[in-house]
């Protein structure tokens, strides 16, 4: 189960990162779990598990990063 959650959670990174979901104006976890396949009470518990992180921390997370590379 452990590893499930971790496999999840670099597939949601690797979202993040790769394709910039981020970026999406309105992105909702709804939106993110069709995109992986995955209910999205389970991406939350995951996000808040393994990295102690709401849905919208995590994605705000990445939204400062590329502001920072912006600046």
């Amino acid at each position: 189960m452990k590893n499930e959650k971790k496999i999840l959670l670099e597939k949601l990174k690797e979202l993040m990162e790769k394709e910039k979901y981020y970026l999406t104006p309105s992105i909702t976890v709804q939106d993110v779990a069709e995109k992986v396949n995955v209910q999205p009470r389970y991406i939350s518990q995951v996000i808040n598990e393994i990295l102690a992180q709401n849905f919208i921390d995590f994605v705000n997370s990445y939204r400062i990063e590329e502001q920072k590379k912006c600046l």
